[in-house]
């Protein structure tokens, strides 16, 4: 094999939150390490984390830095210095290793330019946006559209598409949303959230399906505990369920800064007993977990960030074959129609509990949507896609053919 064979093999991706428990992440490091490639990952390190790791071949780089979302001024100097942090790592790994793409997945957009110099020296950088910047800190943050710190992350935005070789977006609405704001869509594809189905098998968990109704009624919502995520609409509708459905369960795995409020209310709500708390699963035990399921919860409220989600639990849920209960909005919608999620009305928790007790009185309709939902899945599995973001390499490294 010739140096220059062995130059095309590093790649380098960068991420502002923790490895392997990113599945996006992960599955795309993973991907390129079964496509020959060697893989670094540079991310930051977790309480109990190692500085230094490999993960099923993917080296790991962890910078001594935790993530918290503590407000507007803990998330300006948390990206300040993981952008210092971040800078320096990757250019002394890249003069070490000569990676051909560093790929940067946000947030923040800026993260991008940490790979000036190696662009510069001809490596390729590919941004994969995994949320849109400007809508996330208006919802956050309470931000109008006129607002400094609101056209300083559009601007941003622009800037890091522009000065990106290639371009990934997680579904259709929020591609169109960069193009929106000047993104070429010839440097951009969808690369949707959709789980590796070599580890969201069915086929392997289906015994806990195949068991018929249970003694519980099991109704499962997974993710990071963020209240736009909407556990909280879950949990308020559980006094009127519990009211229709002998032996229910609720399942929330996760966790995340809203944990302990849910919890809480919870115990306002006297629902306590019917709730069970996981806290934090491996990605590995989350297929195991989620196919006793009878039901799959997708809680998230709308807002202008939320309404262009697709997230990659619902995904899961449909991998798994659960039937699913989702949010009428477009990000959903992308992908799947009312013959294959039963859809509410956001943030309403009499609504939610009316969809969910209709699927528990009709197994077969909830049978049907989770079928129909899986089938159209089939169009965006992760083996699929996967060869989109092939492609995208291949296209970038025809220079060093």
């Amino acid at each position: 094999m010739t140096k220059r064979k062995e130059q095309l093999q590093k790649v380098c991706l960068i991420r502002h939150g923790y490895y392997p428990r990113d599945p996006r992440v992960r599955k795309e490091a993973e991907a390129l390490i079964d496509k020959g490639f060697e893989v670094d990952v540079v991310c930051l390190k977790n309480v109990g984390e190692k500085p230094r790791d490999n993960v099923q071949g993917v080296n790991i780089y962890r910078l001594p830095l935790c993530r918290q979302r503590k407000g507007i001024v803990r998330y300006i100097f948390e990206y300040t210095i993981s952008f210092v942090l971040f800078t320096v790592v990757v250019l002394l790994l890249y003069f070490k290793k000569k990676y051909v793409v560093i790929q940067v997945n946000t947030l923040p957009d800026f993260l991008v330019f940490v790979t000036l110099i190696p662009k510069l020296c001809g490596a390729k950088v590919v941004l994969d946006m995994h949320e849109a910047m400007p809508e996330l800190f208006r919802s956050n943050f309470g931000f109008n559209e006129k607002h400094p710190l609101t056209k300083l992350t559009e601007l941003l935005e622009r800037l890091s598409t522009w000065y990106a070789d290639y371009v990934l977006a997680v579904g259709e609405s929020i591609l169109q949303l960069y193009v929106d704001r000047g993104l070429s869509r010839s440097k951009a594809v969808v690369i949707p959230n959709t789980p590796d189905e070599r580890l969201f098998d069915y086929q392997k968990h289906g015994k806990q399906q195949a068991r018929g109704r249970k003694e519980e009624f099991i109704i499962t919502a997974h993710g990071t505990i963020l209240e736009r995520y909407g556990y909280q609409v879950l949990i308020k509708a559980v006094p009127y369920l519990k009211e229709h459905i002998p032996n229910l369960k609720v399942i929330i795995l996760g966790e995340g800064e809203f944990l302990e409020p849910l919890k809480k209310l919870a115990e306002e709500l006297r629902v306590q007993n019917y709730v069970s708390f996981m806290g934090y699963v491996p990605l590995e035990s989350v297929p195991s977990i989620i196919s006793g399921a009878d039901i799959g919860v997708v809680p998230i409220v709308r807002n202008e960030f939320t309404v262009i989600m697709a997230p990659n639990k619902l995904f899961e849920y449909v991998a798994m074959k659960i039937p699913v209960i989702a949010p009428k909005i477009k990000g959903i919608q992308d992908y799947f129609d009312d013959s294959c999620l039963m859809f509410f009305s956001p943030g309403d928790e009499q609504n939610l509990a009316e969809c969910i007790i209709e699927l528990y009185r009709k197994p077969k309709m909830a049978k049907a949507f989770a079928e129909n939902a899986w089938m159209r899945f089939q169009h965006v599995k992760w083996s699929v896609t996967k060869e989109r973001y092939y492609e995208v390499f291949a296209r970038l490294l025809q220079d060093y053919a």
